[in-house]
């Protein structure tokens, strides 16, 4: 049968999440832990991170033997028994034999987290350290980005991609306590696409009221490129894969 497995993991452990040769990614750690308990099937990962992005309910889709009909929690235990610390697998459900975890999601939330305190050491792989800014200025300037749009400007230079088009449901800013959220939802994203878009962002804020839509326009419209260095991958999060 095929099972879907959630997980989580702390990102700054890893060096991605696509299997790699020198075998530090979280593929490989999932793959490792799978094998321990007779699954040799690779997994189907939905999303693919950068070094040092983390995931909240990142989705991989795997055959199992049928030893483990009715046995899901059970298996989800040996799985995680295996696994690293910076692993945490918190569902296994059941599929229809065709799902594939990547082709079948509708669309992937992210969020990225900027912290305004002062920094320190122990959590400086998990948040992105600037000053304070204006929060409402920041969710103006993304919905600049909501809609159907050609991309090409704000992806990885040599990604293979066919299609540099995609649909941004969701763009907004807000602030928690001390930290100001970034959150993008699209049907899919391009090869380091949601942090050059925070990266963006974060340069137009730094502009004069007017000119920072303008710029994110016309970095939009090939006119002009604002920034092509991405945002640092630790603020980063797969927050959640949609399916439905």
């Amino acid at each position: 049968m095929k099972v879907a497995l959630t997980f989580s993991y702390d990102g700054s452990r890893f060096l991605g999440s696509q299997s790699q040769p020198h075998g530090n990614s979280v593929e490989d750690a999932l793959k490792s832990a799978l094998a321990c308990v007779g699954i040799f099937d690779a997994p189907i990962m939905s999303s693919r991170t950068d070094k040092g992005v983390h995931a909240l309910r990142q989705c991989a889709s795997v055959r199992v033997g049928e030893y483990w009909i009715g046995r899901t929690n059970v298996l989800l235990e040996q799985i995680q028994r295996h696994l690293p610390s910076s692993i945490r697998l918190s569902k296994i459900m059941v599929v229809d034999d065709g799902f594939h975890a990547r082709y079948d999601a509708t669309a992937r939330t992210y969020r990225y987290i900027i912290s305004h305190a002062d920094k320190e050491p122990f959590s400086a792989q998990y948040y992105t350290y600037l000053p304070p800014f204006d929060v409402l200025r920041a969710d103006r300037i993304l919905s600049e980005f909501k809609g159907t749009k050609d991309f090409n400007a704000f992806m990885k230079v040599g990604s293979d991609t066919k299609s540099s088009i995609r649909t941004i449901t969701l763009a907004r800013c807000y602030k928690v306590g001390d930290k100001s959220v970034i959150v993008l939802r699209a049907n899919g994203f391009l090869r380091s696409q949601v942090r050059l878009i925070v990266a963006a962002v974060l340069k137009a804020l730094t502009l004069k009221n007017g000119a920072d839509l303008q710029a994110i326009k016309d970095q939009l419209n090939g006119i002009k490129v604002l920034t092509r260095m991405p945002a640092p991958a630790q603020g980063l999060y797969l927050s959640r894969v949609h399916y439905f």
